[in-house]
């Protein structure tokens, strides 16, 4: 059952028919006559001369396929359907309500997304992607949307000459209605109360959820924040020296001099007064070198008490941070409580492995840790014994 086929006509008229199956167009071929000299009707599959007819017979070489296109296949009887529809069961039309709640919705979008290839004569092709979004609206009736979404990872800091900062590196989604808010990401993590006690701010990474409920004559709140804190606390006590505006280097709360302070979350205090940022106000800060300079409109001096409290980066242990907290509040009284609590993860070392084993006392480092009291030291014997030696082996 071949699909080629090959006759020798004799012409009659200007179009002869050639085969009741379908041809392939491309195939035909007419011995002696370039494809100028005709054409082929694929509708009738007749052959058509263009130019000067021959007058002897000629020999015609095709495919044919053995689908027919010219026949009606369907796969349903339309007939079904005008009798027992209204609208075409096969075909799925999504209802006209959904859309007219999308328009309802007042989202505004603006971002990029960013495709590119890197190369050069001393590294290796590589494609880069990006994709930054910001978002910001309402969904449905009642749900308020606030969104910052990048997947770049921005190792910059803003300076600290102006009073307001930028955020490059924040990222979060935020919803929120008239009772109940939410939000996940990197969010600024502070009491929501204006007592005496638990008065904090940190900058964190997490998730955050409140919830108010209205009682007879009363306000509950419900607050619960669970995050993985971005930096440490400290507080620095400066003495002024006298004439010398800065730069004052800062200090972890271990002495560290060479530290990373989070933008945006120091508070700065000259003899009990809280200053300003910003090269018009009170100071500017360095916030990857941790060094702090006065203007001239604080004039130093050695009498002056300086103090500062901060977060700064100590990537020695992962940290968390936990709160949650409750208040009610009446026209009479307000009674809140609050649990606050933040550690470091010992079984999450950045900067050191734990994993070393002693086979001679045969215990593990984290082991040796454990029974040294403070004020020793933990020593770890990497020695490994050898049963059979071995001439062709190097060995220390």
């Amino acid at each position: 059952m071949s699909s080629f086929v090959q006759k020798k006509l004799q012409l009659t008229s200007v179009s002869t028919f050639l085969d009741s199956s379908t041809i392939a167009v491309s195939s035909l071929i007419v011995d002696g006559h370039p494809p100028s000299d005709y054409k082929l009707d694929s509708t009738f599959n007749k052959l058509i001369w263009l130019g000067k007819m021959p007058s002897d017979s000629i020999t015609v070489r095709y495919r044919v396929l053995q689908f027919d296109f010219s026949k009606v296949y369907r796969n349903k009887n339309p007939k079904i359907r005008e009798r027992f529809y209204t609208q075409n069961p096969f075909s799925y039309v999504p209802p006209s309500e959904k859309f007219n709640e999308l328009r309802e919705d007042n989202v505004t979008t603006v971002g990029n997304i960013a495709r590119g290839i890197g190369f050069g004569n001393n590294q290796d092709l590589v494609v880069n992607s990006n994709l930054n979004l910001k978002m910001s609206g309402k969904i449905g009736k009642d749900i308020n949307v606030l969104a910052a979404v990048s997947d770049e990872n921005n190792p910059i800091q803003p300076e600290g000459n102006t009073q307001q900062l930028q955020d490059f590196d924040r990222v979060y989604i935020s919803l929120w209605n008239d009772s109940t808010s939410l939000t996940v990401g990197d969010f600024p993590m502070q009491s929501s109360n204006n007592g005496h006690f638990m008065r904090y701010k940190k900058r964190s990474r997490g998730m955050q959820f409140s919830h108010n409920l209205n009682l007879e004559g009363a306000k509950w709140t419900v607050e619960g924040e669970g995050a993985v804190s971005r930096g440490k606390f400290t507080r620095n006590i400066i003495n002024g020296i006298e004439g010398n505006q800065g730069p004052y280097r800062l200090r972890g709360s271990n002495g560290e001099l060479f530290i990373i302070i989070i933008a945006g979350t120091e508070k700065v205090y000259l003899d009990g007064k809280l200053l300003e940022r910003g090269q018009q106000n009170d100071y500017t800060i360095d916030y990857n070198s941790g060094e702090i300079t006065f203007t001239p409109r604080r004039l130093i001096t050695a009498y002056s008490r300086i103090i500062l409290e901060f977060q700064y980066s100590d990537r020695n242990y992962g940290r968390s941070v936990y709160r949650l907290g409750s208040a009610i509040s009446t026209k009479k009284w307000d009674v809140y409580s609050n649990f606050y609590s933040e550690q470091d993860h010992k079984n999450q070392p950045f900067q050191q492995n734990l994993d070393a084993y002693d086979s001679v006392n045969n215990i593990s480092a984290k082991q040796i840790l454990a029974q040294t009291s403070d004020g020793k030291n933990a020593f770890i014997n990497s020695a490994r014994p050898i049963d059979n030696f071995d001439v062709d082996l190097i060995r220390y």
